[in-house]
This record gives structure tokens, sequence and C-alpha cells, in this order.
């Protein structure tokens, strides 16, 4: 699955511009479970959010809790459980 993702903002006039226009840069497959994807949309450190320039928030391993007082924006996809292996080897799971 493709997610886009389009982060808007300012330049020094002013004037909206478009800072990235592409796919989600984070995208998570585990292992053991196929088909399974989660993309990455945003990840924000505190709350209120302090975002002003262009700096990538999702260039790191994410967990699936949020930091603390932060917040994780992601489109998890999952398939049909028909998909899904019988069993999984949490060792290549996690």
């Amino acid at each position: 699955m493709n997610v886009r993702r389009v982060v808007t903002g300012h330049d020094k006039d002013g004037k909206a511009i478009v800072i990235f226009d592409g796919d989600t840069p984070n995208v998570v497959k585990p292992k053991g479970r196929p088909g399974v994807e989660l993309h990455t949309i945003w990840r924000i450190e505190s709350a209120p959010a302090m975002v002003f320039g262009p700096e990538e928030t999702t260039d790191c391993k994410i967990g699936l809790l949020p930091p603390t007082n932060g917040s994780v924006f992601r489109i998890i996809q999952f398939p049909p459980e028909a998909g899904w292996i019988d069993k999984v080897d949490t060792k290549t799971a996690s």
C-alpha cells in the first residue's frame, strides 16, 4: 500500500509552500505478519506541537506508543485474517 504525505509550510515572505510531497518515509512491515504495514505520517515529541521547519520527525525507530506528552499519527494496514500465518514467531515479529 502506498500512502502519500503532503507537508506544507510558509516561505520567508509568508507564502504557502509544499515542503514534502511523496510516499511516507517511515514504513514498518513486521516479520511474521505478512501484509501488515505501519505508515508513520507524523511524530511530535511534546504538546503543544512546536513545528516550525522542514525537519523530518519520522526518521527514527518509532515504537507503538507515542513519546511522553507527544503523539504519533500513522496508518496501519491489516490484511484479512485468512492471509496471516497460523503461528507468529515472536522472535522475528518484534
